[in-house]
């Protein structure tokens, strides 16, 4: 059964003094402006699903694991496109990332349930894919959203409580970390890029002695692997 949304109004608690506030012409008009916005959003779905799986056939020859995984760097064809992005290409890198995989998903669950989820449902699913592409963990999720009374909140809520243990941890809200300190956090690797910078942080190191050296090329690996994360998260979803 395809997802539906709740067709009464409001939808949430929140929405109730809102209501009372309108005339019954005015909650029929705005009722019927909903059913117009899902009958809209139901051929955009068909739209982006068509982009998706264009996106999927010319870039990835049918290779859903590659289409799946976070990181597609391997594909010389993705990384291009990748760089029209925002400029020749009308959408941004998140947007690509997200028709890619749904692409793959659309590739892999031909003719079943899945097909026929909205595209909102589809992008809250994605996070189950976990780092590791694995499609096994969508059959419970895509029972669940097949089901009438399924919503885009009550899915977004279904997924959080099923990641994986490593998702649930890696997607945690960060305690005590401020714009201010998450910019400085990116501004020590800006500076790095200075010659004179990097050479400075060498010479102090080596001064230090081979423990500090390799003590520093292990935290370096590190970052890395965390920057390369963050970037993944900041373009994939």
């Amino acid at each position: 059964m395809a997802l539906t949304t709740n067709p009464t109004m409001p939808t949430s608690e929140e929405a109730a003094p809102a209501q009372e506030a309108l005339s019954p012409s005015q909650l029929r008009g705005l009722e019927s402006l909903r059913d117009d916005l899902n009958r809209l959003y139901g051929s955009a779905t068909q739209r982006l699903n068509e982009i998706a799986d264009k996106v999927f056939d010319e870039i990835f020859d049918g290779d859903v694991a590659e289409g799946l995984s976070p990181n597609k760097s391997s594909s010389a064809r993705y990384r291009v496109l990748m760089t029209m992005c925002g400029t020749s290409l009308l959408v941004d890198r998140v947007q690509l990332s997200r028709a890619s995989r749904i692409g793959a998903l659309n590739h892999h669950f031909a003719g079943r349930p899945w097909t026929r989820l909205p595209w909102s449902i589809k992008v809250e699913l994605l996070p189950l894919l976990g780092n590791d592409g694995d499609v096994k963990r969508l059959s419970g999720a895509i029972a669940a959203a097949g089901k009438a009374s399924a919503t885009v909140t009550s899915i977004r809520q279904w997924v959080a409580e099923h990641l994986p243990d490593d998702e649930k941890s890696s997607r945690g809200k960060p305690k005590a970390l401020s714009m201010t300190a998450a910019s400085k956090i990116l501004s020590g690797g800006r500076q790095l890029k200075l010659v004179t910078a990097r050479r400075l942080v060498a010479l102090r190191l080596r001064r230090m002695g081979n423990s500090a050296v390799n003590t520093a090329v292990a935290d370096i690996d590190l970052t890395i692997k965390s920057l390369t994360q963050l970037r993944e998260e900041l373009t994939e979803t």
